[in-house]
């Protein structure tokens, strides 16, 4: 025992300078290997080499926990690290990343900008999993703009990929759009970024809301088209789109 706690107190003493460390993993994570794994994660810059996620891949029922702790981490400025975490837990499916993502999303902090751009490349992995809390996400007043606009995207792929939910993201996109003959507080940014969603979808049903839109000056045509645009694009013909598995975003290119 004498042995144990004083590795214990090494790796504590060590790991207060990690942007992961949270003292709550240093009565759960004594594995000295598990420990290096996330210190080898943090310094890896933007990749992970294929040996690393090798020897991650073994560690991967240790390594959740304090990969969770990571991602939700906002004192680091490492948005390398944070986005591993999203790319390694999506991959795994861990489902307590899906409420812990959630409650990132509606945070107003500097940090969440470098996972909105992994969000298209790691939520899919969930399916229709991931639905409730980005329809959550988009629909919560008190969220980010940018969140919001962010989770458009990744809800639209998902009804993309299994068309059984189509008509599900469909009602909670379409809940996102005001009544054009509202004078609530005029949001175009965001409700733009949602006619794009919805006309990814081939929403038809929605023109003559997106023409009122238009007419009342509530949507942006420089993200989301001119009526004319919005018009032709609802006519076209979906085209198939393919997901993989978020961990190939390393291994393509090496």
């Amino acid at each position: 025992m004498l042995v144990a706690n004083a590795h214990i107190l090494k790796w504590y003493n060590e790991s207060k300078s990690l942007p992961w460390f949270d003292e709550y993993h240093v009565t759960n994570h004594l594995n000295p290997s598990a420990s290096q794994l996330m210190r080898d994660i943090c310094a890896s810059g933007a990749v992970l080499s294929v040996e690393l996620l090798t020897r991650v891949q073994r560690q991967r029922q240790i390594l959740a926990a304090p990969l969770r702790t990571l991602l939700a981490e906002t004192r680091s400025n490492d948005d390398y690290a944070r986005g591993h975490a999203l790319v390694l837990l999506s991959s795994w499916g861990d489902t307590e990343t899906l409420t812990l993502l959630g409650e990132i999303l509606v945070r107003h902090h500097d940090t969440l900008e470098s996972l909105y751009d992994l969000l298209d490349d790691t939520i899919p992995a969930y399916g229709s999993q991931a639905i409730p809390m980005l329809g959550q996400v988009l629909l919560n007043v008190a969220a980010p703009r940018a969140s919001r606009v962010a989770v458009c995207s990744t809800l639209s792929l998902i009804a993309h990929l299994h068309s059984l939910t189509r008509r599900t993201v469909t009602r909670m996109l379409r809940a996102a759009l005001p009544d054009p003959a509202s004078d609530q507080h005029s949001d175009p940014e965001l409700w733009s970024w949602v006619v794009v969603s919805l006309t990814e979808l081939r929403s038809h049903t929605l023109r003559k809301h997106i023409d009122q839109l238009f007419r009342n000056g509530m949507l942006d045509p420089g993200i989301c088209g001119r009526p004319d645009d919005v018009r032709k694009a609802l006519s076209d013909t979906l085209r198939p789109i393919s997901f993989r598995d978020p961990i190939l975003l390393y291994t393509s290119g090496q």
